[in-house]
């Protein structure tokens, strides 16, 4: 990846395996569909699973780079959703062929993957877009929803077919899809917050920042402590109970609890390419000297709505 022309050395890969497989280079899922059926009745799964994993794979990373470039959230989900139409009808049509024969791209951990980053395109588009947009807030919702069902009734046991599990991929297949379908619907409760706060609807803007800051403690609190996420999202907590006007009690224990966990934080992520953290503890920082040095001057107790005290 040092080398300036790896994206372009990436692209002739996947063409060739795409080739050497005889994938599809053309044609959608329908395509895909009929004519993988036709060649398993004619060649048998050692011609059908190759052609199968590389078209897959394929799509998938045409769905990831113009989802993580920015490049076209449309793109991307369209992508996504052609990976999951093959996915899921293969996974139903093929339920009972073992993992060895008709490949691991039919496996609940890698649809489950390709889902978590299709709701996360989702959640990106559906906040670029405008008022009539095709991308609604009650299907990232269900997506949303859908994640933690799938997941927590899918969870391992020594029966399950997907094979024992070590704790990276424990956490990965099985934990962060969770918490990440949490802090979906933090962001989604958030911003229906934030709106109805500033349309003075005082009941509405209540009910969503309190639902907001339950699910995004929620996530936090599905990662170790040492992970950076942990008080990442906490912080995201933090501002829905500020802009909710919980009292200075509350918000400043949740500094607290944000505060004690980065020394292990910090011990892994520090120099983290990421960098999620450095504003919002900057943030923080602001917030907990404004607020003490008013306590102490008598200007605030700690009834006081945090509200009241600016941070920005």
């Amino acid at each position: 990846m040092d080398s300036p022309d790896w994206l372009e050395k990436l692209q002739l890969q996947v063409q060739f395996e795409v080739t050497a497989h005889q994938g599809w280079s053309e044609g959608g899922p329908e395509t895909v569909k009929q004519e993988a059926v036709k060649r398993l009745e004619e060649k048998g799964w050692k011609a059908v699973r190759g052609a199968l994993a590389s078209t897959i794979r394929a799509w998938f990373l045409r769905a990831y780079f113009a989802h993580r470039s920015q490049e076209s959230r449309a793109l991307a989900l369209q992508y996504y959703n052609n990976v999951l139409d093959v996915l899921d009808w293969g996974a139903r049509t093929w339920q009972d062929v073992p993992t060895s024969e008709r490949g691991s791209i039919f496996q609940r951990t890698f649809i489950r993957a390709i889902r978590r980053l299709k709701m996360d395109a989702y959640l990106g588009a559906l906040k670029d877009s405008e008022d009539d947009s095709e991308y609604t807030v009650e299907e990232l919702i269900d997506m949303a929803n859908q994640m933690v069902d799938e997941t927590t009734k899918n969870a391992p046991t020594d029966s399950k077919a997907d094979g024992p599990l070590d704790k990276g991929a424990w956490y990965s297949f099985f934990v962060y899809p969770i918490a990440d379908a949490h802090a979906t619907l933090g962001a989604v409760f958030m911003q229906q917050g934030l709106s109805a706060k500033r349309a003075n609807d005082t009941a509405e803007a209540e009910n969503m920042l309190a639902a907001a800051a339950k699910f995004y403690k929620k996530a936090a609190e599905m990662y170790p402590p040492d992970d950076e996420n942990f008080p990442f999202y906490l912080k995201i907590a933090f501002e829905a109970e500020y802009h909710l006007g919980r009292p200075l009690a509350d918000t400043l224990a949740l500094c607290k609890r944000i505060r004690d966990s980065l020394p292990g934080v910090r011990k892994i992520w520090e120099f983290s390419p990421s960098d999620k953290l450095t504003k919002h503890i900057e943030d923080l920082n602001r917030f907990e000297e404004r607020a003490y040095t008013g306590l102490l001057d008598r200007k605030y107790t700690m009834a006081t709505p945090s509200s009241e005290v600016s941070f920005n």
